[in-house]
């Protein structure tokens, strides 16, 4: 009888880990990646790396540490990122009221090269992040914290 169980975690903690592509864009924006559903009561932190490939220009990358709280986040950049061309300027939260749900976006500055954005969700075992396909978004929401990413 345990044995469906585990299988059911461990097909969770695979689908959480793997990382999501992107399209590949030249285009400079605000790129929705994550979904954090519910108002972030009771509290919770989670970890996100976010990164580009090296297509068209150097990588950037990132890892954030967001925490929710009721209706509310904050964003904390774990280490300094790495990149040469720094196409990965900001991270910011917004929270949507009638969907009861945080969104996590990245804003990419092109520089005219073309790469994807990918996204890994560093809590294997949270089930309330939902890592998207990153697309541009126009649509915007109550914004509860912006970072400017720290280059070294």
């Amino acid at each position: 009888m345990a044995l469906p169980l585990i299988e059911e975690i461990l097909n969770k903690m695979q689908n959480l880990s793997k990382t999501m592509q992107g399209l590949q864009t030249d285009v400079a924006g605000w790129y929705r990646v994550a979904k954090i559903n519910g108002t972030g009561h009771p509290a919770s932190t989670l970890l996100l790396s976010i990164s580009t490939n090296y297509m068209g220009s150097r990588p950037s990358s990132i890892v954030v540490a967001i925490t929710t709280t009721y209706k509310t986040a904050k964003i904390a950049q774990i280490v300094a990122a790495y990149s040469v061309l720094q196409n990965l300027k900001k991270v910011r939260v917004q929270y949507a009221e009638e969907e009861e749900a945080f969104y996590i976006e990245v804003y990419y500055d092109s520089g005219g090269s073309k790469n994807n954005i990918y996204v890994k969700n560093v809590n294997i075992l949270d089930e309330n992040i939902e890592l998207l396909v990153p697309v541009l978004e126009s649509a915007s929401y109550t914004n509860t914290d912006e970072l400017t990413i720290n280059y070294n």
